[in-house]
């Protein structure tokens, strides 16, 4: 038998009394636990039960969980997905203007970005400037994302059709 395996046998029984006593005192309003350690030449195994939220080498593992939206999410996974959202619309805008015949795209100013949903966005972009050959046309455009996908899109001016330009049915 090698020696973790022989650590690991001895511990085994403690792994299974010690949560189940951790938990009780718990359930009476009292703060109980145990750390036991068992080393064995190079081999280590350490257990702690004493039910903070602390593992054995003495991190936090609650941290955070206590800041977390209504929909379970970090400020982290927000942010990433409010940027994934504002990104997404970026591409949706752009391509829409360049089937409907504008020759650029620009954002002037600030954007907004609410959270309506688990995996759904309201990105409103204040001001788009859509450049034609002879004027530009200012806009504030809105877009909805949702599960990654801009699901619509207002905002976009609409150019006169001159009879060049078939509808290409995109509809998002």
């Amino acid at each position: 038998m090698t020696t973790r395996a022989a650590v690991l046998a001895l511990a085994a029984p403690l792994l299974i009394t010690l949560p189940a006593l951790a938990q009780h005192g718990h359930s009476q309003g009292k703060r109980s636990g145990a750390v036991i350690t068992v080393q064995s030449g190079n081999v280590g195994f350490s257990i702690n039960t004493s039910g903070r939220g602390y593992t054995t080498y003495g991190h936090n593992t609650n941290r955070g969980h206590r800041n977390l939206n209504q929909f379970g999410q970090t400020p982290r996974e927000v942010q990433q997905l409010k940027r994934n959202a504002a990104q997404q619309c970026r591409r949706a805008i752009n391509f829409e203007a360049r089937q409907i015949g504008f020759r650029d795209v620009d954002y002037d100013d600030g954007r907004r970005v609410r959270q309506i949903g688990p995996q759904g966005f309201r990105v409103t972009f204040n001001e788009v400037e859509f450049e034609t050959r002879r004027r530009d046309i200012e806009r504030i455009v809105t877009c909805t994302v949702r599960r990654g996908q801009v699901r619509s899109l207002e905002g976009v001016p609409q150019r006169a059709n001159r009879g060049h330009r078939q509808n290409t049915g995109h509809r998002y």
